[in-house]
């Protein structure tokens, strides 16, 4: 009798599965492909070239505005497992362009305004990368900080 109910989970748990991996794979081309976030969230090595080593894991701005703009970020976080970020809040900062306390990203980080779908693709498939130590660290600097409450949690 016990066998349904373990059959059951088990199906379920393959179709839960199949979900994330499609999420990852939309948030891939989203992130990859559309967004195009490596070309700020990846440092860069001396010659300007992307360093695929540390993909996605915030450095300097490599941008830098042609006139002054005021607050312009000097670095921007990692993306790669998004260290100090909930689910909840980065949901909402994606799909509305700001955080719930209304902070909005410094240049040149646009604000985005994604369907709740897309949002939840491009979550999966940043907290599919690994994350190290080093590197993830944020500073006053960059382009989006984690909330002081976000900051505290430990990224899954």
């Amino acid at each position: 009798m016990w066998v349904a109910p373990v059959l059951i989970a088990t199906a379920l748990s393959f179709a839960e599965t199949g979900q994330n991996n499609k999420d990852i794979a939309r948030g891939k081309y989203l992130v990859e492909e559309v967004a195009m976030c490596q070309e700020c969230h990846t440092p860069r090595d001396a010659s300007g070239a992307l360093d695929f080593q540390q993909r996605l894991k915030g450095g300097p701005v490599f941008l830098q505005p042609a006139m002054p703009i005021s607050d312009w970020a000097s670095r921007v976080p990692a993306l790669s497992g998004l260290p100090g970020w909930t689910d909840a809040d980065f949901l909402y900062f994606l799909e509305n362009g700001q955080r719930r306390t209304g902070e909005v990203p410094k240049p040149p980080m646009k604000r985005y305004k994604l369907s709740h779908e897309d949002a939840v693709a491009i979550l999966a498939y940043l907290r599919s990368l690994t994350t190290s130590a080093t590197g993830n660290e944020h500073h006053r600097t960059d382009a989006v900080l984690p909330s002081p409450r976000e900051a505290m949690k430990p990224a899954p």
